[in-house]
């Protein structure tokens, strides 16, 4: 708001008359109250008056008592000054109780071979209250997902895990935060999984600022080009839909692991490593994403095979756009580049009432 100069003191007159008097908080009123006995005691006890003295033509600062008595204005001054003391005490009372009522539940996920040292918790000072994390780590001592399914017994309770850290408290004084790091079938199921518990902050790992971040940055509106929508026949029962975003899909893979199933590609134009700190860009692509999903089901195709090469928080929030009743059943594939099978095994995601699982792809 620009204030003009000549109006500013009365500007933050008014301001503070509407704190001091719209504020109805018991703290502001002892503040309030002891502020005015203060004031009443200073001028209602002192007369002052200045002075330019002849001689030296220096200030000169007289004063003396007014005719109240003296033991009224000193009491009025020392219970106005308590009176702002316990004000004072009553407000941290009330802000640490607010604060310890306050929840904040932290999803924090590794799962790949290189993953920071630095806990998100670490990245999360201007979140105020308690805070619940809610950790895990897939890797075995040799920092690999050794096995799928062990992981996967882990990652399909994180909402059971967030509902019990939320049991008795007011959603509205709930907070929750992701991130991570972990192989994509898994961060798309966390997504698909966490989408019913609310507004959820979303932070990434930026591998040049060594931090985590969240996604605040400006949307370049580069968005998704689809191929091959119109190549499916009206007697295709199933797709693979990749989509590159970070990086470009192994188209060859794919080929080589799907064989005869048609492909839709989702690609970003100017997709890089660095493309995502959007987040109305990521949300603009759950969006395109989810549409594209309905139109399939609307073509008559029963499952889609899911391949995502995207930066870890792209992954979890188009998880969070997949509708687990209403889109068609789907499994997310994890790419190895130097395996013998590309991509070889998906999470077949909990859709139509089935149970996540992992399935072995066989050539």
């Amino acid at each position: 708001m620009n204030i003009n100069q000549d109006n500013k003191w009365d500007y933050f007159f008014r301001r503070a008359v509407d704190w001091v008097f719209r504020v109805k908080s018991l703290p502001v009123r002892l503040i309030s109250l002891g502020a005015s006995l203060v004031i009443a005691s200073i001028g209602g006890g002192f007369v002052l008056g200045f002075s330019v003295s002849s001689v030296s033509n220096l200030f000169q600062l007289n004063f003396s008592f007014s005719d109240a008595p003296e033991f009224l204005i000193f009491g009025a001054f020392f219970v106005g000054i308590f009176l702002i003391v316990v004000g004072l005490i009553v407000a941290v009372c009330d802000y640490m109780r607010e604060a310890n009522r306050r929840k904040v539940i932290i999803i924090e996920q590794r799962g790949l071979r290189v993953s920071p040292s630095i806990p998100l918790s670490s990245s999360l000072k201007k979140y105020k209250g308690s805070r619940h994390l809610i950790s895990m780590d897939i890797r075995n001592k040799d920092n690999e997902v050794e096995n799928p399914d062990t992981a996967l017994s882990e990652v399909v309770h994180v909402n059971r895990d967030v509902r019990q850290r939320m049991a008795d408290t007011d959603p509205n004084d709930t907070s929750i935060v992701y991130g991570g790091l972990m192989p994509v079938p898994f961060t798309f199921l966390t997504g698909m999984l966490l989408d019913d518990e609310g507004d959820i902050d979303v932070f990434d790992w930026d591998r040049y600022q060594k931090s985590w971040r969240s996604l605040n940055g400006d949307d370049d509106g580069d968005r998704f080009q689809i191929t091959g929508l119109n190549d499916i026949s009206s007697d295709v029962d199933e797709v693979v839909l990749a989509l590159s975003v970070s990086y470009g899909v192994d188209l060859e893979a794919i080929e080589r692991c799907f064989g005869s199933i048609p492909m839709l590609h989702m690609e970003l134009p100017n997709g890089n490593p660095s493309c995502h700190w959007s987040l109305v860009k990521q949300q603009e692509l759950g969006r395109e994403f989810f549409e594209l999903l309905v139109k399939l089901k609307g073509l008559g195709i029963s499952r889609v095979h899911l391949i995502v090469a995207a930066p870890n928080s792209v992954v979890f929030n188009l998880g969070r756009h997949y509708d687990p009743r209403n889109l068609p059943s789907a499994r997310i594939y994890q790419y190895e580049q130097s395996h013998e099978v590309p991509y070889p095994w998906s999470v077949e995601l909990p859709t139509h009432g089935k149970q996540a699982s992992i399935k072995v792809t066989k050539i």
